[in-house]
């Protein structure tokens, strides 16, 4: 697959991945939204797998929340670059990290794995991957990809299993 199609693919599914949520509402794209995501990392050595991930990250929170650079340059009255590299940095670290450690991961089990159990491999993977986010360093829980069915409780009600 050339460069310019995977980038078409990793940023395809940032935006599917975002507008399954709020303003847009969008739910049922949550179910396919990491298809073009998988399908760009399908072939991928490890360490370029890292660069997708971190781009898919930064992607998808910047595709949601766009709003908060400019909030961060008025509210603390900073110039609006530095709400941008901010912005950047944050993205990077409290989101881009966790799915570049994802995508190296799946690049690395999926041919390692058998056909029928990949699908298993790479749900594990991205639960690991989200729990991390939610847990580890300062805990960043906003926009799982579960939280793309909060207003539907028949959905929601599967959790309990």
């Amino acid at each position: 697959m050339s460069g310019r199609r995977r980038l078409g693919f990793v940023l395809a599914s940032a935006v599917l991945y975002a507008a399954a949520f709020p303003p847009w509402y969008l739910w049922p794209l949550g179910w396919i939204a990491l298809v073009p995501f998988l399908h760009a990392l399908a072939d991928l050595r490890p360490r370029r797998a890292v660069f997708a991930g971190l781009l898919w990250g930064c992607a998808a929170i910047w595709a949601v929340a766009a709003w908060v650079a400019p909030a961060i340059s008025v509210y603390y009255q900073q110039p609006w670059w530095f709400g941008v590299v901010f912005c950047l940095v944050g993205c990077m670290i409290l989101w881009g990290s966790h799915y570049a450690v994802f995508a190296a991961l799946a690049s690395w089990m999926a041919p390692r794995v058998a056909a029928s159990w990949r699908p298993f491999v790479l749900a594990t993977l991205w639960v690991a991957c989200e729990l991390g986010r939610a847990r580890l360093v300062i805990g960043e829980p906003w926009m799982l990809l579960g939280y793309s069915l909060a207003d539907r409780p028949l959905l929601i009600q599967a959790a309990d299993l």
